[in-house]
């Protein structure tokens, strides 16, 4: 039984060095609002030598906005949001006129974030019967963790 578990741990720290000898990784941090219990947020964040350097991607559950016409609504983000965020000194901005989007990685702990998601939506259809119309939530505080 020794022998087994001996060659499954060299097995498995075989295959983890190269990877830790490039350099870059991706990791995924989980997170929630704390003013709106449903709401979640997850994102990628691309490590080089350990440091977090840039926000690959932002994915959303229930988030509510207030909407022109269909009043209050809940996005969902199917699949990830695109945002190449570069961090910059723990800090990280996305901003492209739709979502503002930053955050914090806690100082001493990479593995931590915190930060603010405000997303406006121009002439958006949900194809519910109402157009094109144009939605507001947040700013909203988050912490999310690895």
């Amino acid at each position: 039984m020794r022998k087994r578990l001996l060659i499954a741990t060299g097995l498995i720290v075989a295959l983890l060095v190269p990877a830790v000898a490039l350099g870059a990784t991706t990791v995924n941090f989980k997170g929630t609002f704390p003013n709106d219990a449903n709401a979640t947020i997850g994102f990628n964040v691309k490590r080089v030598n350990g440091q977090n350097k840039q926000v690959l991607d932002m994915s959303l559950r229930r988030f509510n906005v207030n909407c022109t016409k269909s009043g209050k609504t809940e996005i969902r983000t199917n699949n990830p949001i695109t945002i190449n965020a570069g961090v910059q000194q723990r800090k990280w901005h996305y901003d492209d006129g739709t979502a503002n989007f930053q955050g914090t990685f806690r100082k001493g702990n990479k593995n931590k974030a915190d930060g603010t998601l405000e997303l406006t939506l121009s002439g958006i259809d949900f194809g519910n019967g109402n157009g094109p119309e144009n939605c507001h939530g947040g700013p909203r505080t988050f912490h999310a963790h690895t």
